[in-house]
Formats: C-alpha cells, structure tokens, sequence
C-alpha cells in the first residue's frame, strides 16, 4: 500500500501545529501563538501544499486535532476541517489533542508510558494517560479527564513521564502526588505536527478514516468561564 497524502492540523492550545505526509516525505509548521489561530491556520496549510508542489485536491485524508482543549482552537481546527474536506470530498481523521502532546513525550524521552495534561484553565486540569501497544502505537489507557488537577489519575506503573500546560502550571500539586522517583516531567511541550502525523498515519492504517459528517468537537466540559455568583 502506497503512503497516503494527509494534512494534519492542531489547534487546540497555545501552538499552531500543521503539517504534511507525501508519499512517506513530511512538512510542519509550528508557531507558539495564542491568539492568531484564525490567521495563521490557512497560509500555513497553503505554505505547505506549495512547498510539497501538490494541491488541496490530491489529499487523501485531512486529520485534525479534536481536543480536549482551548473551546476557541478546537472550534477552528473543526471548523477548517470541515470546510476543506466537505470541499474535497475526503475523509478525515480525528485525533486527541492529548494524544498528539503524549506522542511528543514520547518522541522526545522515549519512555512507553506518558501522561498528558492541558491547563483547562478554571482551576482545572484535561488529562489522560497513554502508553504504547504491541504495534509500537501510542493508545488512550483509560478516559481523557477533566477536573481538579488534585484529584487527576496518574499511571500507575514504574516509569513515566508527564507533559504539557498543565504539568507547568500545576508542578507543585501534581508532583507532590508522584512517587518518590520513577517518573520526571519535560517542561514547555506544547503538541507539534510532526507527532500528529505519527498518530494519523497509524490511524490510516488502522482503518480509522471517517466521513467528515461524523466529526464534531471534544470539550469535556460546556462552561467556558467562570460565571458571577
């Protein structure tokens, strides 16, 4: 089976991630920036496809991250996603935003087992163990959570690492609930398209490819804010 032509996007945090798989080659795009998804997103995707010499029209899936996470990131990954593979007629492929962060956890330390956590802001925290299976992929091991960075579930096994927002801004509480030694934390990992694309050429394989009507956003939570009492 020849290697299928995906884009992937992510836009569900800090970073603005984007990248390209053709014919086993790949392309990213990074920029850490809050607040510019909007304008960021499109000239990234375009600058990609340019420096690939291929079109929209010749992809063969588009994956995105679906969250948890920012509710204004995750809505404009879906919503470009959407647009474009409605256009294309392609399938697309839905992928955790706490997946693409574990996997670079794991690109970087190498250890089978990563826990992954957002900031959820609120005083909360998403989050979600993964570890890698007997295909060498990195799989959910449990639930993705939300709720007191206090109460959240840690891996239960010897070594581990833990990445992302909200390991940095919840140190203290986190660590203070681990082992004496066993694990260790690797600071300001935000989720990049070069791991994205690891996880979406896995699902590809897998057969995980879906209609674009079937997709829709993960929040884990509906409030947005802290309301006035």
């Amino acid at each position: 089976m020849s290697a299928p032509r995906l884009l992937v996007l992510d836009t569900a945090s800090d970073s603005c991630a984007v990248g390209l798989s053709v014919d086993g080659q790949l392309f990213v795009r990074f920029e850490q920036t809050p607040r510019a998804h909007t304008q960021l997103i499109l000239p990234m995707i375009q600058s990609l496809l340019d420096e690939a010499g291929m079109g929209l029209g010749q992809l063969d899936a588009i994956a995105f991250g679906r969250g948890p996470g920012s509710f204004t990131g995750v809505r404009i990954a879906t919503s470009v996603v959407q647009g474009l593979a409605f256009g294309l007629d392609v399938a697309v492929i839905p992928l955790s935003s706490l997946a693409i962060l574990a996997q670079g956890g794991y690109r970087l330390s190498g250890c089978p087992v990563i826990h992954a956590c957002f900031d959820a802001r609120m005083g909360e925290v998403y989050a979600a163990s993964f570890g890698v299976d007997d295909n060498g992929d990195l799989r959910v091991q449990g639930q993705e959570w939300l709720g007191n960075p206090q109460l959240a579930p840690l891996p239960d096994v010897g070594n581990w690492v833990g990445v992302g927002s909200g390991w940095d801004q919840y140190h203290a509480i986190l660590s203070g609930r681990c082992p004496a030694s066993g694990w260790q934390h690797l600071p300001g990992l935000l989720p990049r398209a070069e791991d994205a694309l690891v996880l979406a050429l896995a699902a590809w394989r897998r057969g995980e490819a879906q209609g674009v009507e079937s997709i829709a956003p993960i929040y884990l939570r509906d409030q947005v804010a802290v309301k006035p009492g």
